[in-house]
């Protein structure tokens, strides 16, 4: 599950999905929702959420306790400006960042924006399924940039409307690879002006996630009878 900053996220009763998916959250969802995974391909708000995530991770050090989420992926060259800890929970990773070519090379997530990064992570986990919520690709009814506040160093959103139709052909791109990968890709939005994957809703999401619960339970059982791993 990727969740983005799509503002159809706030319309949705959001919950801790982490017993039934890898959660990954892109920019401030991970910092606003329970994710096992953040990542941002962007520096200012690599900058400017540092001292969040570095108070999260050395608290969660100091207590021996897993913080939330456990790992935030940043872009090569995004931490120039600032004095990171040494700690292995933040991770640099490289990009194309003109490329909407899904990589298989460890710490390469390519990607024209920080959602299509974050997909890139969530394909090399060989995921069966793939959800993606906040994957809006257009403004709020009221022009609001994303679910949550907008940024301090960019109040209104940076976004133009044409970034949002020529991120939505990237797709088209993606969801061939993800066809190729034998990937089945949800898009959990009633708003989202990309067409190139099947539309759901959150309640049926819930649903195909609590199958996937059942199936991972029916396969630890299978392997615990027979003593060895589960068959397919």
């Amino acid at each position: 599950m990727v969740i983005a900053g799509g503002w159809s996220v706030s319309q949705y009763d959001m919950e801790d999905f982490r017993d039934r998916a890898t959660v990954i959250g892109v920019n401030d969802s991970a910092m606003l929702l329970p994710c096992d995974l953040g990542i941002t391909m962007d520096r200012l708000w690599f900058e400017g959420r540092y001292p969040e995530f570095k108070k999260r991770f050395t608290e969660a050090s100091l207590l021996r306790m897993e913080p939330v989420p456990k790992i935030l992926y940043y872009r090569t060259g995004n931490a120039r400006n600032v004095q990171l800890i040494p700690t292995h929970r933040f991770r640099a990773f490289s990009c194309d960042h003109k490329s909407a070519e899904m990589s298989d090379e460890l710490l390469r997530f390519n990607g024209t924006n920080s959602g299509i990064c974050g997909i890139n992570l969530a394909l090399q986990l060989k995921p069966r399924r793939l959800y993606l919520l906040g994957f809006d690709m257009q403004r709020g009814p009221k022009n609001e940039p994303y679910w949550y506040p907008a940024y301090p160093w960019a109040g209104g959103g940076s976004t133009k409307p044409g970034k949002y139709e020529s991120w939505v052909r990237d797709f088209n791109r993606i969801a061939e690879q993800c066809r190729d990968r034998h990937v089945e890709v949800f898009n959990v939005n009633h708003r989202s002006a990309i067409t190139a994957f099947q539309t759901i809703g959150i309640a049926e999401c819930k649903r195909l996630l609590g199958q996937e619960v059942h199936h991972t339970q029916s396969h630890q059982t299978q392997a615990a009878a027979s003593g060895g791993p589960p068959t397919e």
